[in-house]
């Protein structure tokens, strides 16, 4: 596994979806379009959307062939309710993201829900509603780290085939979580060329994590069936 394959840093954003460090307003009217879709699909009356916005590699100049558009739509999470919304939240983003298959001139978008006031780290974020960059792009100076990035891919690959193997569900589950929480914490320390979001790209990449999603749920009905 090369971690150059995921590591390219370029001197313009992607100029598939930006020309001139402006979205281009065909992708912009289908971003916007995708958002639609995915606010009827989670039906729920009166959601408190915030904004709609792209980060990730994709607002940056990090992208690769394997950079996905991530796609958020940011909601106010003041209400008494949200709680319970968040797991109906994360549910239906599975859902929707696993029953589409779309994608912006070759390039996959993934949607989110995002609390309004949750850091997110990302050296550009691009509001699609006002048409505006929030946070605009710096140039990448930043050394990624390789080699750590590599023994944490090392390690995470092999526990992920060892818990897969083992069909335990709280197994599965508790992999799950320490993944999300790497990710995150890394990500929070580190920043985007971190150990942690290198290595989690690197297992998302060879399709481990596609993997381990499934066996957990292929677990879940076992336990449920007789």
């Amino acid at each position: 596994m090369n971690v150059d394959d995921i590591v390219n840093i370029h001197n313009d954003l992607n100029p598939r979806l930006w020309y001139d460090n402006n979205l281009r307003r065909e992708v912009e009217y289908k971003l916007l379009q995708i958002a639609m879709a995915f606010i009827k699909f989670i039906n729920i009356p009166n959601l408190n959307l915030v904004d709609v916005t792209i980060s990730g590699s994709n607002a940056s100049f990090n992208y690769n062939s394997k950079s996905d558009i991530d796609l958020h739509l940011v909601v106010d999470e003041s209400d008494s309710c949200y709680d319970e919304l968040k797991e109906l939240f994360l549910a239906k983003k599975s859902l929707f993201n696993d029953q589409h298959n779309i994608s912006i001139r070759g390039i996959n978008v993934e949607v989110y829900v995002q609390e309004a006031g949750q850091p997110h780290v990302s050296n550009g974020i691009y509001s699609i509603i006002r048409d505006e960059w929030i946070k605009q792009p710096k140039p990448i100076t930043d050394e990624p780290d390789t080699t750590n990035a590599l023994h944490k891919f090392d390690f995470l690959q092999h526990e992920i085939l060892e818990v897969i193997k083992s069909k335990d569900l709280s197994k599965l589950e508790k992999v799950k979580d320490s993944i999300k929480k790497m990710r995150q914490s890394g990500l929070a320390q580190n920043g985007e060329f971190g150990a942690e979001n290198l290595a989690y790209k690197l297992i998302r990449n060879k399709g481990l994590l596609d993997k381990l999603y499934g066996s957990a749920l292929q677990a879940q009905d076992e336990k449920l069936s007789i």
